[in-house]
């Protein structure tokens, strides 16, 4: 998938919405078994011990050994290092999570099996290689797509593009991986990914199995642009971004090792929650791209999906759940973007400090409640309301019509200036107007 140079006039779609970390939580199911034999079961579940020879293919190739052998059971983590015990190097796999066993009553039986799986698509497909011939990413044929489920060592770089933030989660956009990684493949690529991991992992297999078993519990789905400086672009959006919504930005450095040893960039993330159980990021992935990112928590009390649920008997029936919060993330992000135009874009005429203060005495009820509003917007640029803010249930009538005034401009719970006033709330507040955005 070719990268869209960035701009406040760019839009995206859901087609070319890419997921990068989902979690799963697999129920295994339950079982009566004891102690001991919950105990021998991990033990051969575990990597086999150093120097333990062709005993060593009985054990499994996924999960660490277990530190403890008694209830209460540890979760037993899945490999993050390469395991060295058996005749060949195995890398870890591409996934990350654990595995927990809990009884029902003081440790004892029925146990249950919970696996928590933490999948990254994009980590995956970075992983596999083009397919070979080449020429077949080319031609009107569907390539061959072997799938690896274990890391490979692949390049730090890729012309000249590094990553910022991790190493190995973004997919390169020349030629041929533009192909690969386009429309028409990915949802093959999730696929094939999702099944092949979740298979790996359910070869344990000493619990009854439960009918709901796939939890789909939190998903990042993410829009990537092409820009020549990434880092600065970010610095530029933080004062846009926080007058986007009522909740505050968080922002978050990272000291990055970029191509030579000496060599130290620099990159900041900037965060906001959105609405309930969604959380927007931005931040500069390599030095020649930026990601706008849409979380969506779907456990617990968190984002409320519209319609349907995020448990499913078959893992594959999750996809349709990653193609509706795929839509949703296209919405919010194009949302933003549209934002960052309205709060960029020329005012069309530029009203005067008195004209200010007139219009806004002209709207509101009462004298008081006119010096109020522009008491607070002149403090904080802004007004915020939302749930336990008196504000809002005050003054809602007010502000509503300050906005079909196009006076203030309604955005996620924050009212803000029209552009048109800019300048004049940068006089009486005495601040510059980029603070004003």
């Amino acid at each position: 998938m070719a990268l869209p140079a960035f701009s406040f006039e760019v839009t995206v779609s859901a087609n070319d919405a890419r997921q990068d970390k989902i979690q799963v939580q697999i129920d295994h199911g339950r079982s009566s078994n004891s102690a001991s034999d919950i105990a021998r079961f991990l033990q051969r579940l575990g990597s086999p011990p150093r120097n333990w020879g062709p005993v060593a293919d009985d054990y499994g190739r996924i999960f660490n050994r277990p530190r403890r052998e008694l209830p209460p059971f540890e979760a037993q983590t899945i490999r993050s290092r390469a395991m060295q015990e058996t005749p060949h190097l195995l890398p870890p796999p591409l996934f990350q999570g654990h595995l927990r066993i809990f009884g029902s009553n003081r440790n004892l039986p029925p146990w249950s099996f919970l696996t928590l799986l933490s999948l990254n698509p994009t980590r995956f497909l970075r992983h596999q290689g083009l397919p070979r011939p080449i020429r077949q990413l080319l031609s009107g044929d569907s390539p061959r797509m072997e799938t690896h489920l274990f890391r490979r060592e692949i390049p730090l770089d890729h012309f000249g593009e590094f990553a910022l933030i991790e190493s190995d989660n973004w997919l390169p956009s020349d030629r041929f991986w533009s192909k690969y990684n386009s429309n028409r493949f990915w949802p093959d690529h999730v696929r094939r990914y999702l099944v092949g991991a979740i298979q790996l992992v359910e070869g344990l297999r000493i619990a009854t199995p439960v009918e709901n078993r796939f939890n789909i519990q939190s998903v990042e789905t993410y829009f990537e642009f092409a820009c020549s400086d990434p880092i600065q672009i970010v610095l530029r959006l933080e004062p846009y971004l926080r007058s986007f919504a009522a909740q505050p930005v968080t922002s978050q450095d990272y000291p990055i090792q970029a191509g030579r040893p000496e060599a130290v960039e620099n990159t900041r993330r900037l965060s906001i929650q959105t609405r309930r159980g969604e959380i927007l990021k931005i931040y500069a992935k390599t030095n020649r791209r930026i990601r706008f990112e849409i979380i969506h928590e779907l456990s617990g009390d968190a984002f409320r999906l519209s319609q349907g649920g995020h448990t499913f008997f078959r893992i594959e029936d999750a996809l349709q759940l990653l193609d509706s919060l795929a839509r949703l993330a296209t919405e919010r992000v194009n949302e933003v973007l549209n934002h960052f135009r309205l709060r960029t874009e020329p005012p069309l005429e530029d009203k005067s400090v008195l004209q200010l203060i007139i219009d806004i005495q002209t709207v509101c009820r009462s004298q008081g409640e006119a010096q109020s509003i522009l008491e607070i917007l002149v403090a904080n640029s802004s007004l915020v309301v939302g749930r336990g803010i008196a504000l809002g249930a005050a003054l809602d009538s007010t502000l509503q019509r300050l906005v079909r005034r196009r006076i203030l401009v309604s955005s996620n719970g924050r009212y803000l200036i029209t552009s048109s006033y800019r300048r004049a709330l940068c006089i009486l507040s005495g601040e510059s107007i980029d603070t004003i955005l």
